[in-house]
């Protein structure tokens, strides 16, 4: 599967605002995409990317390809992380959840990572859009990301569900690709909520 690293338009006519995402090259502009990675707000003035340059690399190392406005929109993004006095270096991949909330009790506790698995990623786009979860993502307060079941299937029609065992109307999700991406993305020492 070839993957590029391009920008997805989710703002309104004259109202540009763009998520940055990982996808099948073979897929639409806006179309599906394995994971978001940033937001790019072309009409704001100072910090207009948002973005987590770890999840950039990783993909970058695992065969993505970014398209060149991407690629300096990323170099922008590393110029200034650079420059920046505050810049931590980069953490790995296996701990992405290191950034501090402060709990109801006023314990301070590691803010969790949500991972959202679903066959439909942008029927989440409106949602995310309009609510105070789009409001944190927009701000990058909390690591969350949306993924494509598909992505982890292994057959060419990229199959995610399957016909109900015992008969009757309907389908039923394949556990192939959900327990796949479960193993891909969870982190030593979480904890699932499905």
């Amino acid at each position: 599967m070839a993957l590029k690293i391009r920008l997805s338009r989710i703002g309104a006519t004259h109202q540009p605002h763009y998520r940055i995402v990982v996808a099948e090259t073979r897929s639409r502009r806006d179309g599906d995409a394995v994971e978001t990675v940033g937001t790019y707000d072309p009409r704001t003035k100072g910090q207009q990317v948002h973005i987590r340059l770890d999840r950039v690399d990783y993909w970058i190392g695992k065969g993505a390809k970014p398209t060149d406005t991407l690629h300096s929109i990323i170099k922008r993004a590393r110029r200034g992380a650079t420059s920046a006095p505050e810049a931590a270096p980069a953490k790995p991949e296996a701990a992405p959840a290191t950034a501090l909330r402060r709990s109801a009790t006023g314990r301070v506790g590691p803010m969790p990572r949500i991972d959202v698995l679903t066959l439909f990623p942008r029927m989440l786009d409106g949602f995310l859009a309009e609510s105070i979860l789009g409001k944190g993502l927009e701000r990058s307060s909390f690591p969350f990301s949306v993924h494509d079941l598909r992505a982890w299937t292994t057959d060419r029609n990229r199959t995610a569900d399957d016909r109900p065992f015992g008969g009757g109307a309907g389908m039923v999700m394949k556990p192939e690709p959900v327990f796949a991406a479960i193993e891909q993305l969870q982190s030593p020492g979480c904890r699932r909520i499905t």
